[in-house]
């Protein structure tokens, strides 16, 4: 619960009556006209009452913000609920409320308050969202007041707020994609994966002593050569998004397109059972641990930020997807592991193929790695919607 301190000031109507009344009692005194200086003293003297009337009024405004929920994608309206509680000494009239928000927000409606309702404690309620990514703040409350002629105003303004996050906007990925990934030794997560992109059994390749007693067929089937059940479970390996976070490397709307496209698909991978970890150009974690659920690692896209890192920095865990642009310079990217083949998506400027992108993409190529281009002005459900085609 926050409470702010008041301050009393004129409105635009009582400053220019102050003003009116000083330049007629200038005028009353240079003409010698008494009645019209009474006038003008008892001008400035009803504009001083007010003032101090609302000096002693002894406003105090006590809120507490509630979001709900406290992260929501952008776009999506966020609830904001504020437990508003006035105290005075003298007579009120109309109140009015208005929160503040941080540029990333919608900015919050002006709320009329009936004061003899808020001294009892009363929650008034909003809708807002965020713009963009980031953590956003709602609060604090201005609350407001007037005399009855208009002529001063008191302002409380409290300091109490509440965060707001905005996580990055996920569209649904096609299968093929998840079939792109094998992040397991030996193993093909499109075996991993049924109909309804829920998880399956464990599989792995079939070898000369395995026989055919052992082969799974169902998922042989699917992936068009033959699987067997492991003697023990295969210990889950995370699949490796890369992301290119170097400023350098982006321009426009780019970044804010590889988070989505890194959330998206990120969020396919752990909602069909499996584990991502998330890492900048450099090798640098992506939060704490590899995820296994979407929300965490939605908040932890939701803060990334472009940076000043430099060339690429192999991992011990190869990547399996990499985000990049075609303005990237990639040089430090190691060849791809024998049987280990990663996936780049590149974005890129027009909607069109330039020489510049076929040059990136034939170096990719010799480094042993999948290219798929798309337009950093395309939304990415358009590139999600059907299995990667590899150019």
């Amino acid at each position: 619960m926050s409470s702010g301190k008041s301050r009393v000031s004129f409105t635009t109507r009582g400053s220019s009556l102050i003003a009116a009344g000083v330049a007629t009692a200038i005028g009353a005194v240079v003409l010698g006209e008494t009645d019209l200086l009474r006038i003008a003293v008892a001008l400035i003297v009803l504009c001083g009452l007010c003032w101090v009337y609302l000096k002693l009024s002894g406003l105090r405004v006590h809120t507490r913000h509630v979001a709900v929920p406290d992260e929501a994608p952008i776009g999506t309206p966020v609830g904001v609920q504020v437990a508003l509680r006035i105290e005075h000494r003298l007579l009120m009239v109309d109140l009015v409320a208005e929160d503040a928000t941080t540029g990333g927000l919608t900015d919050a409606p002006r709320l009329g308050v009936d004061p003899s309702a808020a001294t009892k404690g009363m929650t008034l309620r909003y809708s807002t969202a965020a713009h963009h990514r980031g953590m956003h703040l709602a609060g604090g409350t201005t609350a407001t007041m007037q005399d009855p002629f208009g002529i001063a105003e008191i302002r409380v303004r409290t300091t109490d707020q509440v965060a707001i996050l905005g996580l990055p906007h996920t569209v649904r990925v096609d299968r093929g994609w998840l079939r792109s990934l094998s992040a397991q030794d030996g193993l093909a997560r499109a075996g991993n994966i049924t109909a309804l992109s829920e998880p399956d059994v464990d599989v792995r390749e079939h070898r000369a002593e395995d026989g055919l007693r052992r082969v799974h067929w169902r998922t042989s089937a699917r992936i068009g050569r033959l699987m067997v059940r492991p003697d023990e479970p295969v210990e889950d390996r995370a699949d490796v998004i890369t992301l290119d976070t170097r400023s350098k490397s982006h321009f426009g709307h780019s970044f804010e397109t590889l988070v989505e496209l890194a959330a998206s698909l990120a969020r396919a991978v752990t909602d069909s059972g499996g584990t991502v970890e998330l890492r900048t150009w450099d090798g640098a974690r992506i939060g704490e641990r590899a995820f296994t659920d979407s929300a965490p690692l939605l908040r932890a896209l939701a803060m990334l930020e472009p940076d000043a890192r430099g060339e690429y920095v192999a991992t011990p865990t190869p990547p399996t997807v990499l985000i990049t642009t075609e303005s990237a310079n990639l040089r430090g990217l190691p060849r791809a592991r024998t049987g280990h083949r990663p996936l780049a998506i590149v974005l890129t400027h027009r909607d069109e193929s330039s020489k510049g992108l076929h040059e990136h993409e034939h170096e990719l190529r010799e480094h042993g790695i999948g290219c798929v281009h798309h337009s950093a002005r395309e939304p990415a459900a358009r590139l999600f919607a059907h299995p990667p085609v590899l150019s």
